[in-house]
């Protein structure tokens, strides 16, 4: 088994959620989903503009909502701050639950993650 997390602010989260549906397919439903706020160790470097936490933690909350709502099995119509979706929706939906896991480096994400 291997562990990684997806920093979600660089990807859009309905493309999030349908790789996370297809990798579920692929691996008969045994799939989870590993989650975070982005760190700047690795993509400060190579040139990533990275926003400050209060906005990743938006963006995470953000997401978050389209991606249980795309697993959900709903057509998704979404206008935030930081995503939109227009009648977004998985055309491969996931074989069973997707559980969500947060990665949290302190206090403040160990508390949005519940």
């Amino acid at each position: 088994a291997t562990s990684v997390t997806c920093p979600l602010f660089h990807y859009h989260p309905a493309l999030i959620a349908q790789a996370a549906a297809t990798v579920d397919r692929l691996s008969g439903g045994r799939f989870i989903l590993g989650v975070g706020t982005g760190e700047n160790i690795n993509e400060g470097p190579l040139g990533f503009a990275f926003p400050g936490y209060q906005e990743r933690i938006a963006r995470m909350e953000e997401a978050l909502q389209i991606i249980h709502r795309l697993f959900d099995g709903e057509k998704v119509d979404f206008a935030g701050e930081y995503y939109t979706a227009d009648k977004a929706r998985l055309y491969s939906p996931p074989v069973s639950e997707i559980p969500v896991w947060m990665a949290a480096g302190g206090p403040k994400s160990a508390t949005f993650a519940g």
